[in-house]
């Protein structure tokens, strides 16, 4: 679950924009090769064929207020998560592709196989309830009967588009697929045992203000070869902000800025521009300058205070290559307790 750090989780104290973190691998988790596996056929400069082929899962028989569903589970798929409906399996891919180009996905073929009427368990819908002064998180696994009355089929497409976001300084855009579709009239669930679709590249053109990488950062190589599909290929296609001018960088202030964020439960966090505008971020920062490190000990390094660079996913929802207005980034934090407290700890004095 994506979390927003409040502005009174970040001590006004501390500050380069650096935070503790480990690895972005929850949120993209594409790519990964597994027993439902993504892969790429065929690969140009102006298309790729890509196939998911699905062929491992199980039905599990679950009870919620007493009515009876069926949990289609699916090796290394995620699950459609829209409340009261069926939750079924799916999987999102980031796919890297050229800047400036425009995109169009085309399902080029599927195999289908009719799987028989079932009650497919439904997302559930989350809650908070308070009791003896406690909050708890609920969820009701209750059906949306809107939906089954509409007959609509869900999900209405085999493959669509999802995001289009950069990683560092690669273009990628997630392509969504479903090997299974639920139709409510009749109850039938249909596996679509192989999807190939067809992502085109049209009207290629480097966009103003972006030049060549010329840099080469190992930490960052691992985490594209880990999360983009066509990696080989798109490494071709990645570009970068050019500098700004000089009268820009003037307004920051002489030293870069630092804050400390602590984290209390780990998980995928979100920071926004407006979190650290609340506590007094000054100047203008390029989102090519925004970095986010672990800070750690280590009792028998020359410097025993180290940072190690995490890989963060920023969003520049204006395109800009600044950091301001509605952008923010994402990474995944573990707490101290997460990362050196022995499972169980908290037992320790109890029967």
């Amino acid at each position: 679950m994506f979390r927003t750090v409040s502005s009174a989780a970040l001590p006004a104290v501390v500050l380069a924009v650096i935070l503790p973190v480990v690895v972005l691998a929850a949120v993209l988790a594409a790519g990964i090769a597994g027993a439902n596996e993504v892969r790429v056929l065929e690969e140009s400069d102006t298309e790729i064929l890509i196939e998911l082929a699905t062929d491992d899962y199980t039905f599990e028989d679950v009870v919620h207020s007493g009515e009876s569903f069926v949990r289609v589970v699916a090796s290394g798929l995620e699950h459609t998560i829209e409340p009261g409906l069926p939750a079924l399996p799916m999987q999102g891919v980031l796919v890297g592709v050229p800047f400036g180009a425009e995109l169009s996905l085309e399902v080029v073929s599927f195999e289908s196989e009719d799987l028989g009427v079932l009650m497919v368990e439904p997302a559930p819908r989350g809650s908070f309830v308070e009791s003896d002064g406690f909050t708890f998180a609920v969820e009701d696994y209750a059906v949306d009967p809107d939906y089954y009355r509409s007959g609509r089929t869900h999900p209405s497409l085999v493959a669509s588009l999802g995001f289009d976001s950069t990683l560092r300084h690669q273009r990628v855009v997630q392509v969504l697929l479903h090997p299974f579709q639920y139709s409510p009239s009749t109850g039938r669930l249909t596996l679509h045992r192989s999807i190939t679709v067809r992502l085109r590249f049209r009207g290629r053109g480097r966009p103003a203000g972006l030049t060549d990488v010329h840099a080469y950062e190992p930490e960052w190589e691992q985490l594209y070869a880990g999360t983009v599909l066509n990696y080989d290929k798109a490494r071709e296609w990645r570009l970068r902000p050019e500098p700004t001018r000089a009268w820009k960088r003037a307004e920051m202030r002489q030293e870069h800025e630092a804050y400390k964020l602590v984290i209390g439960e780990g998980g995928i966090t979100r920071l926004s521009f407006s979190d650290l505008s609340a506590e007094g971020l000054s100047g203008i920062l390029e989102t090519d300058e925004i970095a986010v490190y672990q800070r750690s000990y280590d009792e028998n390094a020359e410097n025993p205070f180290v940072e190690t660079p995490t890989p963060i996913l920023v969003f520049d929802e204006d395109e800009n290559g600044l950091f301001d207005g509605s952008d923010y980034l994402l990474f995944y934090a573990q707490s101290f307790e997460e990362q050196h407290m022995p499972d169980g700890h908290e037992d320790r004095y109890t029967d």
